[in-house]
C-alpha cells in the first residue's frame, strides 16, 4: 500500500485559477514520481471538504478541523493581491493556516512548506483594495528567515513551478525510503529527512559502453534512472530496462556536458559547434536550439526547469528560459567558461573558468557577482551542495575545494588533496554528506564533506583490468536516490558503482 500524503492548500480568494490547477498537478504527480516512490497524494482544500456549521471563532474554527495542519505532509500557501479576512489571532485565515504549518514545522521539521507569490502587477482602485495588498507585502517582508518563498506570473507558471518543486521533494523522500538506514548525521534543515548513505559500501556494478568507443565527455542521471552521456556527435540514453540498446539523440560536434530537467521530460547539451540544445526524452525530437560564439562546456537546468544556462569558451554565460530558449540574463568573464551550476534555493549561478576563478553571479540582479580566490590554475568543475549551503570546486592544480556558500570562505580546514591530474568533475551526494570527484588521472575520489577528509575505497584494491577506465575521467554523477554513482571516460565507458552491502562507518 502506499504511504498517503496530506498536501493541505491555504490561500485568499483571488487566486482561485492556482488553486484549481492543483487537482491537475496532485493528479499527475501520484501518476508518476509519487507512485514510483511508494506515496500518493490527498489534496486538502477547505472549499472540497467543509460544510455549513458554527463555531466560537468563527469559520476558522469550522475549516481547522478539516484541514488537519498538524497532520499535513505539504503545506502549500499562495498570495497575490488579497490577504484575506481577520481571524482571531492573525491578520487572515491564511496567515493563521501558516503560522500553524510553521510552528509545527519549528517542533518536527515537516511539514514541507512551500510558498508562492504571484508577481504580475496590480494597480488598487480603492483604499480598501491598497490595504489588503500592503498586507500581502508586509506579510511577505516578515517572511521566516528559516523560509525561502517563490515567485511566479500566471496560473500556469505557478502550475510548473509547484509540480517541479514536489517533484524534487518526492523524490528526496523516496530516496530516504529506499537508503540504508544508518544514524542519520544532520548538516542541514534541507537534509533532515535524508538518511546518510555509507558510499564505503560502493563496488563494481556494471559498464555501458557503445560500439565505435568514442568518448565521453559528460554524464548525467535522470530521475527515472536514465544514464545520458554526451559524445562524439551523439548523444546516448541508456533505459534502466534495456542497458544493452542505448538511444542516440543525432548532434553535429562533441558533447562536452549533458543536463537532465528536474521532471525528466527534457534534455539540454553544449557542443563544441558552440550550440545549446535541448531535446524531448521521450522522442529525441529538438525542442530548441541556441548559439554561443565558440564551445559550450557545460549546460544545467535550475531547480524548477524554469531556466538554462550555458557557459562557453566565448567567455560568456547565457541564462535562457528553458521553453522558449529567451534569453534571459547573461555574463561576460575574462576567462574561458568551463562549468556552470544554480544553486537549488536562490537566484544564484556558480562559475568556473580557465582564468583560475570561481564566480558566483546573483543573475536577476544585473552584473552582481563575486570571486571565491583560492585555485591557482584553471577551474574545471563546479557542483552545489543539495541544500545550497557549500560549493565544491576543481581545477587543473588537482585540488578539490569546498567553499560555504554564506560566508564566501572555504568550508574546510585544508583543500582536498587525492589526485595526480586535473579533477575534471565533482558532484554531492543527494543527502549532501559526501563528494565524489573525478580526475584525468583516472580515478574518483570520495570526500567526506564534514572533514574534507578522503575515504579509503574498495576498488583501490583491484586489478586494473576490472578497476574500470584505461584513459582520462571526464565526468561523475551520482542517482537522484543516492544509491548508484557513474563516470564517463575517453575510453568510451560509463562505469556504474552501486551500494552492494552495508558496512560500518
Amino acid at each position: 500500500m502506499p504511504q498517503i500524503l496530506r498536501v493541505v492548500v491555504a490561500s485568499p480568494g483571488d487566486v482561485a485559477p492556482e488553486r484549481k490547477r492543483l487537482d491537475a498537478v496532485v493528479a499527475e504527480l501520484n501518476r508518476g514520481v509519487a507512485a514510483h516512490n511508494g506515496f500518493r497524494l490527498e489534496l486538502v482544500k477547505w472549499e472540497d471538504s467543509a460544510f455549513p456549521g458554527f463555531h466560537p471563532d468563527g469559520p476558522q474554527g469550522v475549516i481547522d478541523p478539516i484541514l488537519r495542519i498538524g497532520d499535513a505532509d505539504f503545506f502549500i500557501g499562495i498570495f497575490w493581491k488579497r490577504f484575506g479576512t481577520a481571524v482571531s489571532d492573525a491578520g487572515s485565515g491564511t496567515e493563521h493556516e501558516f503560522n500553524r504549518a510553521y510552528e509545527e514545522w519549528k517542533k518536527t521539521r515537516r511539514p514541507h512548506i512551500l510558498f508562492y507569490f504571484k508577481n504580475r502587477a496590480f494597480a488598487p482602485s480603492s483604499t480598501e483594495e491598497a490595504t489588503q495588498l500592503g498586507q500581502v507585502i508586509a506579510f511577505k517582508e516578515r517572511f521566516p528567515p528559516e523560509g525561502l518563498w517563490w515567485p511566479f506570473s500566471t496560473a500556469d507558471d505557478f502550475a510548473n513551478k509547484v509540480r517541479n518543486h514536489m517533484m524534487g521533494i518526492l523524490e528526496q523522500l523516496g530516496a530516504a525510503a529506499a537508503a540504508p538506514k544508518t544514524q542519520p548525521r544532520r548538516r542541514g534543515t534541507a537534509e533532515e529527512q535524508l538518511q546518510r548513505i555509507n558510499y564505503k559500501g560502493l563496488d563494481f556494478e556494471g559498464i555501458l559502453s557503445n560500439e565505435d568507443d568514442d568518448e565521453l565527455f559528460s554524464v548525467a542521471f535522470s530521475p527515472e534512472g536514465t544514464v545520458a552521456a554526451g559524445s562524439v556527435r551523439k548523444v546516448f540514453l541508456w533505459d534502466q530496462g534495456r542497458p544493452d540498446e542505448p538511444r542516440v539523440f543525432a548532434h553535429d560536434a562533441y558533447v562536452y556536458s549533458v543536463s537532465f530537467s528536474h521532471d525528466g521530460r527534457w534534455l539540454a547539451c553544449g557542443g563544441e559547434d558552440g550550440t545549446v540544445r535541448v531535446y524531448s526524452v521521450a522522442t529525441g525530437e529538438e525542442r530548441w536550439q541556441r548559439t554561443h560564439g565558440e564551445a559550450v562546456y557545460s549546460v544545467e537546468f535550475s531547480h524548477d526547469d524554469a531556466l538554462i544556462a550555458s557557459g562557453g569558451y566565448d567567455r560568456r554565460v547565457e541564462v535562457r528560459q528553458a521553453a522558449s530558449g529567451r534569453r534571459k540574463n547573461s555574463i561576460e568573464l575574462t576567462g574561458r567558461v568551463t562549468s556552470v551550476a544554480f544553486a537549488p534555493n536562490a537566484h544564484l549561478l556558480a562559475i568556473g573558468d580557465l582564468d583560475d576563478t570561481v564566480t558566483l553571479w546573483q543573475y536577476d540582479d544585473g552584473d552582481g557577482r563575486y570571486e571565491l580566490a583560492g585555485h591557482t590554475s584553471s577551474v574545471e568543475t563546479v557542483a552545489f551542495s543539495p541544500d545550497g549551503s557549500l560549493l565544491a570546486s576543481g581545477g587543473l592544480d588537482k585540488l578539490v575545494r569546498v567553499w560555504d556558500v554564506e560566508t564566501r570562505e572555504p568550508a574546510w580546514p585544508e583543500p582536498g588533496r587525492g589526485h595526480e591530474y586535473l579533477v575534471r568533475s565533482v558532484s554531492f551526494s543527494p543527502d549532501g554528506l559526501t563528494l565524489a570527484s573525478a580526475s584525468w588521472d583516472k580515478t574518483i575520489r570520495l570526500w567526506d564533506v564534514e572533514t574534507g577528509r578522503c575515504q579509503k575505497l574498495p576498488w583501490d584494491e583491484l586489478t586494473q583490468q576490472k578497476r574500470w577506465h584505461s584513459d582520462w575521467i571526464w565526468s561523475v554523477a551520482f542517482s537522484k536516490n543516492g544509491l548508484m554513482l557513474a563516470t564517463g571516460g575517453s575510453d568510451g565507458k560509463i562505469v556504474l558503482l552501486s551500494i552492494r552491502d552495508e558496512i560500518d562507518v
